[in-house]
């Protein structure tokens, strides 16, 4: 396998796990495509489901494998690093979308724990 090979595999990946992970969104929101058929275009920049970003980019690089003629495994050991990366960061992503204000400093609970926290040291 060369650097062009491992490179065009992994746009492949990028590419089809993309595709993969929309068109699986699409299909678990089907009854809002259904209702309203402007949501594809509505949810094309959010909306990504995990699982179907790894069978897509595994797809992938599986067509791009048999396409060169190589040997499948090869691309499964360079990638399975990269893949647990990404689901760690996205789901880290995901962490900080979910909280209730980003500025911690607007938050009472935030406030009341430093005043603690201050007057346990100025104690000491």
């Amino acid at each position: 396998m060369t650097e062009d090979d491992f490179y065009s595999a992994a746009i492949w990946a990028i590419v089809c796990g993309m595709l993969g992970s929309k068109i699986t969104y699409w299909i678990v929101e089907f009854d809002r495509v259904i209702a309203d058929p402007h949501f594809l275009l509505e949810t094309l920049t959010a909306g990504f489901v995990f699982y179907g970003s790894l069978i897509g980019g595994a797809l992938g690089v599986l067509i791009f494998a048999l396409h060169k003629k190589q040997n499948v495994l090869v691309y499964v050991d360079l990638f399975s690093p990269a893949m647990a990366l990404g689901q760690a960061f996205g789901r880290i992503r995901r962490a900080e979308q979910l909280l209730p204000c980003r500025d911690l400093s607007r938050r009472r609970w935030f406030r009341r724990a430093r005043r603690r926290a201050a007057a346990a040291h100025a104690a000491v």
